[in-house]
């Protein structure tokens, strides 16, 4: 048995039918059960800038404990509800990137022209040691969107961080080859969604 949330912008009509979506039909890991926690919630990353590019990778991470509110740790605590105990594994499925705001770029095209990763990993990118699991991407993202991402991180890939992503212990980040330098004049704020499927078995 799966459970379907979508983590990602308040109020997106878009992000809430694509999760009830999911839930009919299943993810790529296995069929759902038409379940939806309420409501869509937020996850943002602020103010990429010059200072997060290097050696031709623009990329950033944040603590998932540092979202309003525990976006996150509501999600564990209605999914272990639900299961009668902590569950057996995670994927996602799907997901949007959007720019919020941005100084000194247009678009995508100029954040990350050869395609963008939303990545999970077990601590701060700068960590060379960190676990990173690439759980949706896009190979062309344009404009400001949303624009949508490919789920790419089922189980088994996400089985390396199951303990952190029980405890709330992660990071969430972006990442892809860039042309813009870290003596560019550029910030920008992004918000993802991602549908998260929480399975029992």
């Amino acid at each position: 048995m799966s459970m379907t949330t979508t983590i990602g912008r308040r109020g997106s009509a878009r992000a809430m039918a694509l999760a009830a979506l999911l839930g009919a039909c299943g993810g790529d890991d296995g069929p759902g059960d038409g379940t939806l926690p309420e409501g869509a919630l937020d996850l943002q990353l602020s103010s990429l800038n010059s200072s997060d590019v290097d050696d031709g990778f623009l990329e950033k991470d944040e603590n998932i404990g540092n979202h309003t509110g525990d976006p996150w740790g509501e999600f564990i605590d209605e999914m272990t509800d639900r299961c009668g105990g902590d569950p057996a594994a995670f994927s996602v499925s799907r997901g949007t990137l959007s720019i919020v705001d941005a100084q000194g770029v247009d678009g995508f095209e100029e954040l990350f022209p050869r395609g963008v990763d939303l990545l999970f990993r077990s601590t701060q990118g700068s960590d060379e040691d960190a676990e990173t699991v690439v759980v949706a991407s896009s190979a062309a993202p344009t404009g400001s969107g949303p624009v949508d991402l490919d789920g790419v991180g089922g189980r088994d890939d996400l089985a390396a961080l199951h303990q952190r992503l029980l405890g709330g212990d992660f990071h969430v980040g972006v990442r892809g080859s860039t042309d813009l330098t870290d003596q560019d004049d550029f910030s920008v704020d992004l918000a993802m969604s991602l549908e998260v499927v929480a399975y029992c078995e």
